[in-house]
C-alpha cells in the first residue's frame, strides 16, 4: 500500500489535519509543494489520494504512471508537509 514507514507518516499527517477545513488543507498543500519537478501534478495527485481518497492504482491510470511512482510522490509530499506542520 504505502512505501516503507509511510503508514505512520500518514497517520501523523491525518491527525494534524483534523479540524482543518478542506480549503485549508488544499491551501497548505499548494503553498508547500512547490519545489518539486512537476509540482502542480504532484499536488493534484496528493490531494486526490489524501483528501478525495482515490486509490493509488486509479490515480496511476489517470496520469499514465506506475503505481510505484504514485507511492513515491505521496511519500515525498507527506514528508515535506510533516516537516512544515
Amino acid at each position: 500500500e504505502f512505501k516503507g514507514n509511510n503508514k505512520t507518516m500518514k497517520k501523523k499527517l491525518l491527525s494534524k489535519r483534523e479540524g482543518m477545513e478542506r480549503h485549508e488543507i488544499e491551501y497548505m498543500i499548494d503553498q508547500r509543494v512547490i519545489c518539486f519537478r512537476n509540482a502542480e501534478r504532484n499536488r493534484e495527485i496528493f490531494k486526490k489520494a489524501l483528501i478525495d481518497g482515490i486509490s493509488q492504482e486509479r490515480i496511476a491510470e489517470e496520469y499514465g504512471l506506475e503505481t510505484r511512482q504514485i507511492q513515491n510522490i505521496i511519500y515525498e509530499v507527506e514528508k515535506m508537509l510533516l516537516n512544515y506542520l
